[in-house]
């Protein structure tokens, strides 16, 4: 069992009591009872409704959803105090990993110690400001992460669509971490698709091309190998034969003179 001066000591490490005067401490301290968690036992479950948090006075707990691990705790970490001020179910369970002893306070014990000292309403301020700063940063950035997971998903479907504008995942590749890593790498997917792409359009042209003159011949082909064509083609090299065996007529200048005087 801890004395009451151990126990104000104690108290003294969690950051929501720090700031408390010695004689608010040593009010808080009788008020406050040691409980035992024997290791691999949960000290509460996530979702439960809570009124009492807890200091570690001995071994070690870490907190975690499922196997989702949030934190581990050591002597003199303190845990639970939102649940105990806000009536609201725990946001995580606490397991034992080491046999636990705990200093354990309730809401009322709370509640009254802030009723009577503003230095306790002013490290419980300071505390809760502590624990919801970095949860808006995390929220905020996880609001950035979804913004840019929502610009690669609308990039596959426009390359799915045929559009390519790989410029417009800029802002996602220039992002240090994995998500940077993925639009970097899809960026160079895209304008490789686009040079292939690209690549055959101009081989369906050339080669729409050589159809179109490959089917030209063989109308041509088609047009010549005909009887039809061929006789007139035989006609007509036999017109331009007798055309060019005819005498040609006789000019002004070939014609015999005439005899103007008359009989």
């Amino acid at each position: 069992m801890l004395t009451p001066s151990e126990t104000a000591v104690l108290l003294r490490m969690a950051p929501i009591f720090s700031a408390l005067s010695d004689d608010a401490l040593a009010r808080i301290a009788t008020q406050a009872r040691e409980v035992a968690v024997p290791a691999g036992q949960s000290v509460f479950q996530i979702g439960e409704l809570g009124d009492t948090m807890y200091i570690i006075v001995q071994g070690e707990a870490r907190v975690h959803d499922d196997e989702h691990e949030m934190d581990y705790l050591r002597r003199g970490d303190a845990f639970g105090e939102t649940a105990t001020l806000d009536s609201l179910p725990r946001v995580a369970t606490v397991t034992a990993v080491q046999d636990l002893r705990l200093l354990e306070i309730d809401r009322a014990a709370l509640y009254g110690l802030m009723s009577q000292s503003i230095e306790a309403v002013q490290g419980i301020v300071r505390v809760l400001t502590r624990w919801a700063r970095p949860m808006v940063h995390q929220s905020s950035e996880d609001f950035r992460y979804m913004q840019a997971m929502a610009k690669l998903t609308a990039a596959a479907a426009q390359v799915e669509a045929g559009i390519y504008e790989p410029e417009g995942l800029d802002q996602v590749a220039i992002r240090p971490d994995d998500l940077g890593q993925l639009a970097r790498l899809f960026q160079s997917m895209i304008y490789q698709v686009y040079a292939r792409e690209q690549a055959l359009k101009q081989q369906v042209d050339e080669l729409r091309i050589e159809i179109d003159h490959t089917h030209q011949a063989h109308q041509v082909a088609q047009i010549v190998g005909t009887e039809y064509f061929r006789t007139s083609r035989d006609q007509a090299r036999d017109l331009r034969q007798m055309l060019g065996a005819s005498p040609a007529a006789p000019t002004p200048a070939t014609r015999p003179a005439t005899d103007s005087r008359l009989p």
